[in-house]
């Protein structure tokens, strides 16, 4: 949960450049971007969010879990989690429509934005810093980005014009048959997924 919101800041011009850079590069690394459907806009976007990144911002990531996860509807998702063969999902109690509300909705984003990522330990350690050379010595900086500034975002100062280092691209990238789930989620196959933070 931490950092999200310093991730779903991230310019997408600054991803659809690393894309660029990756094609051009010699290395065999080559992510792209998920187009997916925001339901607000009603329009695609970037994907940022989930395994594959499946889900454009925070406010989507955190509504679809109420619903896909815990079974709750809100304004984006107003549907209950059923499928046909739950007949008698349909039919029992619930806490109203929309079970989350959008003050909920609200808070959670903020929250979920603001999680702050905890101060870096042991920087001056002789064996954090070697890791730290050999992290780019053997190339994991491709996918995996250490310096990265955010856009400026009306109204959130705390999220705005920062040096982050958030060690992924989240770009989808093709993890080979060994990792294959076999389920597509928009632009991503069954065999990409989106770069995981180094922790994840």
């Amino acid at each position: 949960m931490i950092g999200l919101g310093l991730l779903e800041s991230i310019p997408d011009e600054t991803l659809l450049a690393w894309v660029e850079e990756q094609q051009k590069g010699s290395d065999g690394v080559s992510g792209k971007v998920n187009k997916v459907l925001d339901v607000q806009t009603g329009e695609l976007s970037i994907g940022r969010f989930g395994w594959k990144a499946g889900q454009p911002n925070l406010m989507q990531q955190n509504a679809a879990a109420f619903n896909g996860d815990l079974g709750l509807t809100s304004e984006l998702f107003p549907n209950e989690n059923c499928t046909t063969k739950q007949e008698l999902c349909e039919t029992l109690p619930n806490g109203g429509h929309p079970e989350v509300s959008e003050n909920i909705l609200d808070f959670v984003e903020f929250y979920s934005q603001h999680l702050a990522v905890p101060i870096r330990r042991n920087v001056n350690d002789p064996k954090v810093k070697l890791g730290q050379e050999l992290f780019a010595k053997v190339g994991c900086e491709s996918c995996h980005k250490v310096n990265v500034k955010t856009e400026v975002r009306e109204g959130l100062p705390a999220l705005s014009n920062q040096l982050i280092h958030p060690y992924t691209d989240l770009l989808l990238h093709d993890m080979g048959e060994g990792l294959a789930d076999n389920r597509p989620e928009y632009l991503a196959n069954g065999r990409e997924w989106r770069t995981a933070r180094c922790g994840d």
